[in-house]
């Protein structure tokens, strides 16, 4: 039924409650989470509980043991995180010898947040690129002052980084 009417995943269990004693009850659930495609069981649990709450409040203490973990099963199964490609400005001021300048860059594309830098000025001693990046900018930066190629003043205000080479 689940497949004919589309869904990928179907929870399916069951729950029993007995009565023992003057006002106890002792509840189960059995419960499973089921990929409608291949049938297969990607979460199973069973959980049983005592106590002297009424029915409807086992059923909500049951639900709630076990729910965090239903929802990371599904969501392991059903979300693909992409990170969100953002395009940004990076800017590389007082360049005196191009291999430093080179090994920045270098340094920047070895990075699997940066899938793409183009070069979009130059002005003086000055190089600005546009940056296509997975994640934030200032994360990035503070990667490139790890590699310590230079010593160097790093920035980011908004969409635009800037780079301030020191004189060694």
């Amino acid at each position: 039924m689940a497949a004919n009417l589309g869904a990928g995943l179907v929870i399916t269990g069951t729950i029993t409650h007995k009565a023992f004693e003057a006002a106890n009850l002792e509840t189960r659930l059995d419960i499973s989470l089921i990929e409608v495609k291949t049938r297969q069981k990607l979460y199973t649990s069973s959980i049983s509980l005592k106590g002297t709450a009424d029915v409807r409040t086992m059923n909500e203490l049951m639900i709630t043991a076990f729910l965090d973990t239903m929802r990371n099963a599904i969501v392991k199964k059903v979300v693909l995180v992409r990170p969100i490609l953002s395009e940004k400005s990076l800017c590389i001021t007082e360049i005196r010898d191009y291999d430093t300048y080179q090994s920045m860059i270098n340094s920047l594309r070895s990075m699997d947040s940066v899938t793409m830098i183009s070069l979009s000025r130059i002005q003086g001693h000055s190089i600005c690129h546009s940056i296509l990046i997975k994640g934030n900018l200032q994360d990035i930066l503070d990667n490139l002052k790890q590699k310590q190629i230079t010593q160097a003043d790093m920035m980011v205000e908004g969409d635009k980084a800037s780079v301030r080479l020191l004189k060694p």
